[in-house]
């Protein structure tokens, strides 16, 4: 009868203290936990996800559009000659030229190019096959190579892209001396269906005076224009005639009103308001 007994306090000592053991992390899990901020947020684009990049960075901080020029090294020739003009509205023209060939021919492309998501590189579209990638610096490109990596062996600054003074090179039309004619008005292709004078724009170096039509009246008044790329056009006056489709001519001309950039790549001309999309492109034609 004792040893029932006994084993009966042992067996109610071992279910007490089983029900009233502290359960297994519960001090751990009641403790709140410090917020982590090793990593900074970063801002994501709900459209794409990929990260939009805020503060300066070459995007917004640099005036990089224009005409970039050099000679990178070439494997079976004396050099690549390389032109290449990115423009505002994000559109680019890159011509080549095999230097040292006998039978070296230009090559030209163009298209559409696109931002790094943190706004230091740029990629062209549609070049296959070539180097597509430049980093944007202080008036230079850095070509990269076809991985997208910058170069860092001793061949280094041989690929590097200078910008030339008022974006244009000497295969350009001058600005001056050249009849220019409008074929976009604030982003549209000018309407050639529309009975009336052709749009144009002609700038005298000799005179410093700028003459042209809006469609229907005569333009008139003075401009420079200098190296770096600005212009500024002064004392502008027209005519004073009715004609149909007004409403481009006044387009036309107000976006005259606000111009103080030009840049020249090769026959097109585009007249715009420092790094915004060009208001008004030209084409150069013979007269």
């Amino acid at each position: 009868m004792k040893c029932i007994s006994v084993f009966l306090v042992l067996v109610l000592t071992v279910m007490y203290s089983c029900n009233n053991a502290p359960e297994q992390g519960s001090g751990i899990d009641s403790m709140p936990l410090a917020p982590d901020t090793s990593v900074s947020p970063m801002k994501i684009n709900p459209d794409t996800s990929a990260p939009v990049p805020t503060g300066d960075n070459s995007m917004t901080s640099l005036d990089w559009n224009g005409t970039y020029k050099g000679v990178v090294p070439c494997a079976d020739c004396e050099g690549i000659e390389t032109i290449l003009t990115i423009n505002l509205d994000k559109t680019y023209t890159l011509t080549t030229k095999y230097l040292g060939k006998k039978d070296a021919k230009l090559n030209t492309s163009s298209g559409s190019f696109t931002w790094s998501a943190d706004g230091s590189t740029i990629t062209l579209g549609g070049i296959k096959n070539a180097p597509s990638q430049y980093k944007v610096g202080e008036n230079r490109l850095f070509q990269l190579n076809m991985k997208g990596e910058m170069i860092t062996s001793q061949l280094a600054p041989k690929y590097i892209l200078e910008k030339q003074p008022g974006g244009t090179t000497v295969s350009d039309a001058p600005i001056s001396d050249t009849y220019w004619k409008l074929t976009e008005l604030l982003g549209k292709p000018v309407d050639t269906a529309v009975k009336r004078k052709e749009m144009f724009l002609q700038f005298d170096k000799e005179s410093g005076r700028v003459t042209g039509s809006g469609g229907c009246n005569a333009i008139s008044g003075t401009y420079t224009a200098e190296a770096n790329g600005k212009i500024t056009m002064s004392k502008m006056i027209s005519t004073r005639m009715a004609c149909p489709a007004m409403q481009d001519e006044s387009a036309f001309l107000q976006a005259l009103s606000k111009v103080n950039t030009y840049i020249v790549t090769g026959n097109k001309l585009q007249l715009t308001t420092g790094k915004m999309a060009p208001l008004l492109v030209f084409e150069a034609v013979k007269k």
